[in-house]
């Protein structure tokens, strides 16, 4: 064992990022874990190692990303230093002055026992809202369905610190009305095509706002959740494949039309988006005679005509005839989504341009009336 002494953070942090690159990784709660041991008393520092050592454990490689969390949720602003820096910059000792007295800032957070007993709660908030069913939340299992949504299709977890300071400060009051707001405001900026940074400070900017009102009915009241409907409404009505965000659409849509009386993603595997009329139907088929050129040009990558599959694709029966498809293919491969299940029990016959027309607006539709948009 060497032992290496830094009288400068930066000079450690140098160290950090050498050693990082040779022989067994390190990471940066490593360093973060001995400065705050150091200012625990000598009686206690054994148990609040074995916390952290625990914590690490049950976090696995995700505890990097669960100390960015905390970081964002008490500073409450983005990201511009490496995590070490933003803790000690931002938290322990701001470089910021006041604009108003002209003084350094006062910390956020002491070093220590604070940090470690801060973790600690966040960590039981995080096992509790993505670790277990949450059906008291509201007597079924919206809250974790829309949770699996949100896990899987979005860009970014920039959403999970305002989940998790809600539920510190409010516990489970109105959450599942706060997490589908926080959907809805996250979704609309992303589909709206606001960048990342500005996401980023929408996201921080209702961290603030939960920090500031007295109750869940004041904070929904205000205008942080409000989004542009408009680029949101232009971007989901029109050609989508191949968007970033259709899967997201697509699993939303298989939510609003689930009952929620399950756990039903919980373990969810393999999912596939399937167009129904096929991007290159055979020559001589059916799909030629149904739908012209300019027709397939238009319709074939829109939303109404996509479903999802649970399974991988198989292009030989993507490109059957509309009743042989139905029949063959997507009777088999659509049992655990209810959108999917909706167009194959309603459509058993024939997909033509007016089939997919009126899915296409039946689809709109319902997704108009969960994004509140007249």
């Amino acid at each position: 064992m060497i032992y290496v002494y830094s009288e400068q953070l930066e000079d450690a942090f140098r160290l950090f990022t050498i050693l990082n690159d040779r022989g067994v990784k390190l990471r940066n709660s490593d360093i973060l874990k001995a400065q705050n041991l150091q200012h625990v008393p000598d009686a206690e520092r054994v148990k609040y190692g074995l916390q952290w050592e625990e914590l690490e454990s049950e976090l696995g490689e995700e505890f990097d990303r669960f100390l960015s969390f905390i970081r964002t949720i008490v500073v409450k602003e983005k990201a511009r230093l490496n995590l070490l820096q933003e803790f000690e910059d931002k938290i322990y000792n701001p470089k910021e002055k006041d604009k108003t007295t002209g003084t350094l800032k006062p910390a956020l957070l002491k070093k220590g026992k604070d940090t470690f007993d801060l973790l600690n709660k966040y960590y039981e908030h995080y096992d509790q809202l993505f670790e277990n069913d949450n059906h008291s939340f509201t007597n079924g299992f919206e809250f974790n369905n829309m949770l699996v949504v949100m896990k899987t299709t979005l860009p970014s977890t920039d959403w999970i610190p305002p989940l998790l300071s809600f539920y510190n400060k409010f516990n489970s009051k109105s959450i599942y009305e706060f997490l589908l707001l926080l959907d809805k405001k996250f979704t609309g900026d992303w589909i709206g095509q606001l960048t990342p940074t500005e996401r980023i400070e929408n996201m921080n900017a209702i961290l603030k706002g939960i920090e500031v009102h007295k109750s869940p009915e004041d904070l929904f009241k205000t205008n942080l959740f409000n989004f542009d409907k408009v680029n949101f409404l232009k971007n989901i009505d029109k050609k989508v494949y191949g968007r970033q965000f259709v899967k997201n659409i697509l699993l939303k849509l298989d939510f609003l039309h689930s009952d929620n009386k399950a756990n039903k993603w919980s373990g969810i595997g393999q999912i596939t988006i399937e167009h129904i009329l096929p991007q290159t139907p055979k020559d001589g088929s059916q799909w030629k005679k149904d739908f012209s050129d300019a027709d397939r040009a238009d319709l074939t990558n829109k939303l109404g005509n996509l479903i999802l599959l649970g399974r991988g694709k198989n292009a030989s029966q993507g490109r059957l005839d509309y009743s042989l498809k139905h029949q063959k293919y997507f009777a088999k491969n659509i049992n655990t989504f209810p959108n999917s299940l909706r167009v194959f029990n309603k459509y058993r016959t024939q997909w033509t341009k007016a089939e997919l027309n009126e899915n296409q607006t039946y689809v709109i539709d319902a997704l108009k009336t969960y994004y509140n948009i007249k």
